[in-house]
């Protein structure tokens, strides 16, 4: 069916029941009322969510889903579901939505064919209030029902009537009409909880973090350090000298290293695929040891550095765009600790444990 129908929706308001300050979870959904789910409380308003799923809308016929397309994408939420809920938890919300509640109005009083016909357009195939909750209830207790047949656990899902309130396509079309009689699915995975005394939530508590007040999102070790640290240099083409902007960003790292000297280091350079493989590989050692050549010059001794090439055989991007080789030139930075006991020693220094 084509869909390119007039929106009547902002973008905010593709799940209004989920973003709309008076969303409740219906009362009798067990983990609303285990949980006593109250506007305040409302998990999808306020809660911590690592990804956020959305789907095309389900559309249901009596005791089926009406095509296979509504049938895959349920399956394809299954999925979802089943590949998450094991390690972390999941919330699910299911939203009944119908076509246009009725709103009677006064008839105009004319005798014009042509007014009367699109006055008829317009009042035309509207929902009465009853028949719509009715409607909108049993296709999203279907999706709800559906979830539950295939070992989905009830605690996960939360439904809501929002009969004709989220009207995403025209009503001026048999088609739009038809489109907003759907059940809107969407699963919200939830952030971990940060522990207890860590401060920067890299799930490695202050006492124990080597790296405090790493950025969000860092993928850091067991000593709460960041695995890989990419430096974002400008090395023009064929060239391995820095710019200004480079230097003071290789500078600004020794500084790093100098107060967290449990760590050495491999600086590893990358090219990107002009040249051939052989001269890109020197090229990216180069790279490399100018990057170690700064830093030593800043006080960090040469014993805890190493350096390496790959050349532009470990690309992040494409080639084949001048943004994407930029991306490729660049150098990245392992951190490791060689010996883990003189490592837990150092910890105990002032400054390890406060930046």
């Amino acid at each position: 069916m084509i869909k390119m129908l007039l929106i009547l929706a902002v973008a905010l308001s593709l799940f209004a029941g989920i973003y709309n300050d008076d969303y409740i979870p219906e009362a009798t959904t067990p983990y609303a009322k285990e949980r006593h789910v109250t506007k305040e409380k409302n998990p999808f308003l306020y809660g911590n969510f690592e990804k956020i799923y959305r789907y095309d809308g389900l559309y249901v016929d009596g005791d089926s889903f009406d095509s296979d397309e509504s049938q895959e994408r349920f399956d394809a939420m299954l999925q979802v579901i089943k590949e998450n809920q094991e390690s972390r938890d999941v919330l699910v919300s299911i939203l009944g939505n119908t076509k246009q509640v009725e709103n009677k109005k006064q008839d105009i009083d004319t005798d014009n064919f042509y007014t009367n016909f699109f006055q008829s357009i317009g009042q035309y195939d509207r929902m009465d209030v009853n028949a719509s909750k009715d409607r909108a209830k049993d296709e999203a207790k279907y999706v709800y029902d559906s979830f539950i047949d295939n070992n989905i656990s009830e605690k996960l899902l939360y439904k809501e009537n929002r009969m004709g309130g989220d009207n995403l396509y025209t009503e001026g079309t048999s088609d739009g009409r038809s489109l907003n009689n759907r059940v809107d699915v969407a699963i919200y995975i939830v952030a971990p909880k940060p522990l207890v005394g860590d401060e920067d939530h890299d799930g490695v508590i202050d006492p124990d973090d080597y790296c405090p007040m790493t950025p969000a999102g860092t993928n850091v070790d067991k000593h709460g350090c960041p695995r890989l640290i990419t430096l974002h240099l400008n090395f023009k083409f064929d060239e391995n000298t820095l710019d200004e902007n480079s230097t003071k960003k290789v500078v600004k790292f020794s500084t790093f290293l100098a107060q967290y000297h449990a760590y050495n280091i491999t600086i590893i350079g990358h090219t990107d695929n002009y040249g051939s493989d052989a001269y890109n590989m020197k090229l990216s050692k180069r790279r490399a040891r100018i990057v170690k050549s700064i830093l030593s010059r800043e006080g960090i001794v040469a014993s805890r550095m190493s350096t390496d090439g790959r050349g532009e055989r470990e690309p992040v991007a494409s080639n084949k765009s001048k943004k994407g080789r930029a991306l490729n030139r660049r150098t990245e930075v392992e951190l490791y600790i060689p010996q883990e006991n003189e490592a837990k020693k150092e910890s105990k220094e002032p400054a390890l444990i406060k930046r």
